[in-house]
C-alpha cells in the first residue's frame, strides 16, 4: 500500500476551512430559491479531532472527470489527530420541501456526488480510512409518507396478485421506502441517514438542530 502522509497544504485554501466550534456547535446555513435554512450541528466532543469543511459546493467544475458533479449543502470531515489517516464524514442537505421526486432524483444524487467529491479530497490529503459516513437531511415540509403508503400498497397488490407471491418493486420504489429507515444504500454500502424536520421562524427561515455522536474512529 502506498502512503503519502497527511498534508493539508496540498489543497488550495479557498476550497476548505477549519471549523472553530463554539461550544461544540456548528451552524450550517443555506439560502436558495426554495428558501433559507439553518441547521445547528452539536458535536459530542472536539478532543483529539479536527473539523474541516469543504467549500465550493456549487462549483460543478471542480472534478470535471466525474459523471455526477452534484453536491450537498455541507460536507464536514472529522479528522483523527492521533492518526491522520482516519476520519469521519458528515454530509448534509437542506430542503424546504421533500417529495419522492426530490428524494430519489435529486437529494440522493447530491449525496452520491458529495461522497465522490470528499473521497477525492481525502485521498489528496493522505486520509485513507473512513470510519463512518453519516448523511443528514433537513427539511420543513415532506410528502414522503403518502409516497411510502403508495409504494406499500403497490407491494401488497403484487404479493396478492395472480402473477405470484413475489414483490415487484422498482429501484425508485425501494429508494422511497428508505425514507422511513435509518439507513440509505449508496454505491454498494448501507450508511446512516438522519432526518431533521426544520421549523420556520419569524424570518421564514427553516431552523433545527441535530446532535452528532462523534469522536470514535474504528
Amino acid at each position: 500500500m502506498i502512503r503519502i502522509g497527511f498534508d493539508l497544504a496540498r489543497i488550495k485554501e479557498e476550497y476548505y476551512c477549519k471549523l472553530e466550534l463554539d461550544d461544540l456547535t456548528f451552524i450550517l446555513t443555506e439560502d436558495d430559491d426554495e428558501g433559507r435554512a439553518e441547521l445547528k450541528m452539536r458535536f459530542q466532543t472536539s478532543e483529539n479531532c479536527e473539523f474541516i469543511r469543504l467549500l465550493g459546493e456549487t462549483d460543478h467544475s471542480l472534478l470535471k472527470y466525474l459523471n455526477n458533479t452534484g453536491c450537498a449543502d455541507g460536507i464536514i470531515v472529522e479528522s483523527d489527530l492521533s492518526d491522520r489517516s482516519r476520519c469521519n464524514i458528515y454530509i448534509v442537505e437542506l430542503k424546504r420541501t421533500v417529495n419522492d421526486q426530490k428524494w430519489t432524483g435529486k437529494v440522493r444524487k447530491q449525496y452520491r456526488g458529495a461522497t465522490l467529491r470528499v473521497l477525492s479530497f481525502l485521498s489528496t490529503l493522505g486520509i485513507t480510512q473512513v470510519s463512518k459516513i453519516e448523511y443528514i437531511t433537513g427539511y420543513v415540509y415532506s410528502s414522503m409518507d403518502q409516497h411510502i403508503d403508495a409504494v406499500k400498497s403497490k407491494r401488497k397488490v403484487a404479493q396478492t396478485s395472480l402473477i405470484g407471491k413475489k414483490t415487484f418493486l422498482g429501484i425508485k420504489d425501494e429508494e422511497v421506502l428508505e425514507w422511513e429507515q435509518d439507513e440509505i444504500r449508496l454505491f454498494q454500502g448501507n450508511f446512516k441517514h438522519r432526518k431533521v424536520q426544520l421549523v420556520l421562524n419569524d424570518q421564514d427561515v427553516g431552523t433545527g438542530a441535530v446532535s452528532i455522536e462523534n469522536g470514535t474512529f474504528k
